[in-house]
């Protein structure tokens, strides 16, 4: 649900690996669907009023689908 916490004992790459074509990470915390992307700098994507900045270590990976 919207804006809803979850906690889990599983690891954020063992999520990755499940999610689809739709969900890019960005961050060694965040993974996000690129089809809810309002705006983007390189520096940090926005969903709606919300800032999730990108990780140095994401940046090239996830520049093919910001353009």
């Amino acid at each position: 649900m919207e804006g809803e916490n979850h906690i889990t004992k599983h690891s954020i790459s063992a999520f990755e690996e499940k999610l689809d074509h739709r969900f890019i990470r960005i961050h060694r915390s965040y993974i996000i669907n690129k089809n809810k992307i309002t705006a983007y700098t390189k520096n940090d994507i926005e969903i709606g009023q919300i800032e999730i900045p990108i990780g140095e270590n994401f940046r090239n990976n996830i520049s093919p689908f910001l353009t």
